[in-house]
């Protein structure tokens, strides 16, 4: 796979009791992975309440999730609009940044998993004709 325009994304998860100490910010986040693609639209809110949105699209290099090429497009609003119509799994976490030494280390909690409103509506819509 060409990675001409993609990073590759090198993580390693750990089960950890409790947050740790040294976290110098959170953010919330909302996850919408499309439903039948490897797409997902992301939307982050940091503390000072500043919101970033984008497209991402990320690609196994292996079997394993250990190594990931990732390419990400940021939104406007209208285009945020536009693609939160497209049915999809929504997931909500928040991140605690803890700095250690020179890198940083995010810890995510997943706080909520819902299912996509639109894809309900077409559901409920095939069912009463």
């Amino acid at each position: 796979m060409p990675l001409k325009y993609a990073v590759v994304e090198r993580e390693r998860r750990f089960l950890v009791g409790h947050i740790p100490n040294g976290v110098v910010s959170t953010r919330q986040i909302v996850d919408r992975y499309v439903e039948g693609t490897r797409l997902r639209l992301r939307e982050v809110t940091d503390d000072d309440g500043t919101i970033t949105r984008k497209l991402g699209h990320k690609a196994r290099l292996n079997k394993g999730p250990e190594e990931v090429a990732c390419t990400s497009m940021y939104l406007d609003d209208a285009e945020w609009q536009l693609l939160c119509q497209l049915p999809a799994l929504v997931l909500r976490a928040s991140a605690a940044v803890e700095s250690c030494t020179s890198d940083n280390v995010e810890v995510y909690v997943q706080t909520e998993v819902l299912h996509d409103a639109l894809s309900e509506r077409r559901r409920l819509r095939s069912r009463h004709g």
